[in-house]
C-alpha cells in the first residue's frame, strides 16, 4: 500500500512539473521551461545559492563539470594555440578548437566588396556581416529613438534601459550579501558577478586589483614587462596584448572599420575609435552658451576647448 502511494505521489509530481513535453521551474517568479529534466535540475541550482562556485575567484559555473574545467586555470593546466604569433591560451581543448576555427581557419569568407574577413565558423561570419548591413532596429519604448544593427543588441538595450516594459520577465538578483544589483538579462548578471571576484593587492601601489587584471596592472609599474609594438621604428608599448594587436592594425591597415551611420563615410583602423565616433551620432549637439556664438559639437571635449580658446 505504501509503495503504491509513493508511486502515485511521484506520478503527480511529474505531471505537475511537466507541461506540453517541457519541464517547468516551479520556483516563485521564475517559470523557465526545459525540454529535458537534466536541464531543469541544473537550472534550479541557480536558486540555491550558486553551489558551483570557484573558491579562488568566485566564478559561478553551471555544473560540477564546468567548475572542474574552470579550476584548471588556477592549476596552470592550459591549452596554448600553436599558430604563428598567437599567444592565446584556454582552459579546455574545446575552447582552443573553437578559437582556431574562428581566428585561424578560412573556410568562410566575407563577400562584401573590399572586405578580407575569413573564419572557420559560419556563426562568426554571420556576426561579422552585421557590420556591413544597413538594416537598423529602432527602440520605441518610452520615447527612446536609439537604433541598433542587430535585433539582439536592441533586446539587450531594452532590458537594460527599459526593464519595466517587460513585466513577464522575472528579475535576476545578485546573490552577494547586501548587493542591490538586479537585472532581467542573464549576461548582465554574469558581467556584474565579475565585480565580486576576489582581488589581489599590488605590491607596488597597494591597489586592490582583480587577479585576472593583475598582470596587466603590474606592467604599468615596470616598462620592461610591457608589450612592445612589432612595427619597425615604433616605440609604443602596451600593458595588454590585445591593445598592441589593435595598434598594429594602424600600421598594416589590414582591417578598416567603417561608420554605418546614414550619410557618414568615415573609416578607422581601430575598432575603439569607431565605437567612440558612433556614440557621437546618438548624442544631441552641445551648443556654446556664449551669446551670439553658433558653435555646436557632439564632442564635449571640443566644446570645452572652444570655450577656453575663443571666449576666455
Amino acid at each position: 500500500m505504501d509503495d503504491k502511494s509513493d508511486t502515485d505521489c511521484t506520478q503527480r509530481q511529474t505531471k505537475r512539473r511537466k507541461t506540453n513535453d517541457t519541464y517547468v521551474c516551479d520556483f516563485i517568479g521564475c517559470g523557465k521551461k526545459y525540454n529535458q529534466k537534466q536541464g531543469l535540475d541544473r537550472h534550479k541550482s541557480s536558486h540555491l545559492g550558486h553551489p558551483y562556485e570557484c573558491e579562488v575567484c568566485a566564478k559561478v559555473c553551471r555544473d560540477n563539470y564546468g567548475l572542474n574545467q574552470h579550476k584548471r586555470i588556477h592549476l596552470g593546466e592550459t591549452y596554448r594555440c600553436d599558430e604563428d604569433e598567437c599567444e592565446a591560451t584556454f582552459s579546455t581543448e574545446f575552447r582552443l578548437s573553437q578559437h582556431v576555427k574562428s581566428k585561424h581557419r578560412t573556410d568562410y569568407q566575407c563577400e562584401h566588396p573590399g572586405c578580407d574577413y575569413k573564419t572557420g565558423l559560419m556563426d562568426c561570419l554571420k556576426q561579422h556581416q552585421i557590420s556591413h548591413s544597413n538594416a537598423s532596429f529602432k527602440c520605441s519604448l518610452n520615447g527612446c529613438d536609439k537604433t541598433f544593427k542587430a535585433k539582439l543588441y536592441l533586446k539587450q538595450h531594452q532590458l537594460r534601459a527599459h526593464p519595466e516594459a517587460f513585466a513577464d520577465i522575472p528579475w535576476i538578483e545578485c546573490s552577494q550579501t547586501d548587493c542591490p544589483f538586479r537585472t532581467k538579462y542573464k549576461k548582465f548578471m554574469t558581467d556584474h558577478n565579475r565585480e565580486h571576484i576576489k582581488c589581489c593587492t599590488c605590491d607596488v601601489c597597494g591597489k586592490s586589483i582583480s587577479y585576472l587584471r593583475m598582470d596587466a596592472h603590474r606592467r604599468t609599474h615596470d616598462k620592461s614587462l610591457q608589450i612592445p609594438c612589432e612595427w619597425y621604428g615604433c616605440e609604443r608599448t602596451f600593458t595588454r596584448n590585445i591593445a598592441m594587436k589593435a595598434h598594429m592594425n594602424e600600421h598594416t591597415c589590414e582591417t578598416t572599420y567603417r561608420c554605418q551611420w546614414p550619410g557618414c563615410d568615415k573609416t578607422y583602423f581601430n575598432s575603439n575609435s569607431l565605437y567612440i565616433h558612433e556614440k557621437r551620432h546618438n548624442v544631441l549637439d552641445q551648443k556654446c552658451h556664449w551669446p551670439e556664438c553658433e558653435y555646436s559639437t557632439t564632442n564635449p571635449i571640443r566644446l570645452h576647448n572652444h570655450i577656453d580658446r575663443q571666449h576666455k
